[in-house]
């Protein structure tokens, strides 16, 4: 496996990324005129060409501010081993068997609550 493609963090400035939020008049009112705002045309688009047999994988920044890429890729790769054992969930698409997708969900969202928890991230 390797990551093909890969969207751009997108930040005001350090550690204060863009966000979207449709907020109560109420709310509207105590957020300072000065504060940078985000909007939908502030979204970057991307194009980007899948194959049969690809991996798309989605996620916010809360996963990835606590999983580097190569240990996600170990984490995709030690399930799709496991698969093709017989030993971890799969499912028969496109007449073939593939690592079932609810698999790879699981093993990432247990190794980023794993590292979120650890002292050594």
């Amino acid at each position: 496996f390797s990551i093909i493609a890969r969207s751009v963090e997108q930040q005001h400035h350090w550690n204060f990324p863009y966000q979207l939020a449709r907020l109560p008049r109420e709310l509207e009112e105590s957020v300072p005129e000065d504060a940078p705002q985000t909007s939908a045309r502030d979204a970057e688009q991307y194009v980007v060409e899948v194959l049969r047999g690809d991996l798309v994988l989605l996620f916010t920044d809360g996963f990835s501010d606590n999983v580097y890429d190569s240990e996600l890729l170990d984490s995709v790769l030690s399930v799709s081993r496991l698969a093709r054992r017989g030993e971890g969930k799969s499912t028969r698409a496109s007449g073939a068997d593939v690592v079932a997708p609810e698999a790879i969900a699981e093993a990432l969202v247990e190794l980023a609550l794993r590292k979120s928890r650890s002292r050594r991230s």
